[in-house]
């Protein structure tokens, strides 16, 4: 069948075309790539994470917004930390970045961020805690990987003191 060539992107296509037995039909979706590597948090070797700062560490949660393990945080008193991934060998091309959170006790002075970093620049999209598994999903407008292949994923929050989430 011809029908692949129209297959452009992201999507379901439904397909159909004749076998020797007969007529077929099938229904094809078609997904990004995730390039983040253990993105879920769900292997035990988060070696391709890095954090620095207090108050953050990845776990088995209760509260993790896809699997049983999450980046999760809290501090009796105002900390910052950042957790991120450097990625190589990523074809040439845009890419977008998405992460979802939840918590709270995080006034809007508080700033909580995803950054996508690559040689050509950067994007960023704020992350919300709007409550216990009250689930916010934030995207980055996409960013351009060059020749080098290389993009970095950050999280940076600086939060007040109780401010807790995953």
């Amino acid at each position: 069948s011809d029908a692949v060539d129209w297959i452009t992107g992201t999507g379901v296509y439904a397909l159909t075309g004749t076998t020797p037995s007969g007529l077929a039909a099938a229904v094809v979706t078609v997904t990004e790539r995730n390039w983040v590597r253990n993105g879920s948090f769900e292997d035990a070797d988060t070696s391709t994470w890095q954090i620095t700062g207090p108050g953050a560490g990845i776990a088995a949660s209760g509260d993790a917004a896809d699997g049983a393990r999450a980046l999760g945080f809290w501090s009796a008193t105002a900390y910052s930390f950042t957790v991120s991934q450097r990625i190589t060998g990523l074809p040439e091309g845009s890419y977008a970045l998405s992460a979802t959170t939840q918590g709270g006790t995080s006034p809007a002075t508080d700033t909580r961020t995803l950054t996508a970093t690559t040689a050509a620049g950067s994007a960023s999209a704020p992350l919300e805690l709007a409550g216990w598994r009250e689930f916010r999903t934030a995207s980055t407008a996409p960013v351009v990987v060059g020749a080098d292949g290389v993009l970095t994923v950050t999280v940076a929050m600086s939060l007040s003191p109780e401010a807790w989430g995953t």
